[in-house]
């Protein structure tokens, strides 16, 4: 079964915090291979990520 946007997210917020089963990581994939909104999400979330540890080490 592949996923809906909300549950591909809920589990892209939480592969930030544990890592991923096999099988929520290859879920994950297939959404985001059909998903152009959950791509663009992804791409967000580590945007984000990559600020707010620039801005943490002060660069």
């Amino acid at each position: 079964m592949i996923p809906n946007c909300k549950h591909t997210t809920e589990l892209m917020s939480q592969g930030q915090d544990r890592a991923l089963t096999l099988t929520e990581r290859m879920r994950l994939n297939i959404h985001l291979l059909l998903c152009t909104r959950c791509r663009t999400f992804t791409q967000q979330l580590s945007f984000m990520r990559t600020a707010l540890r620039r801005y943490r080490d002060g660069a």
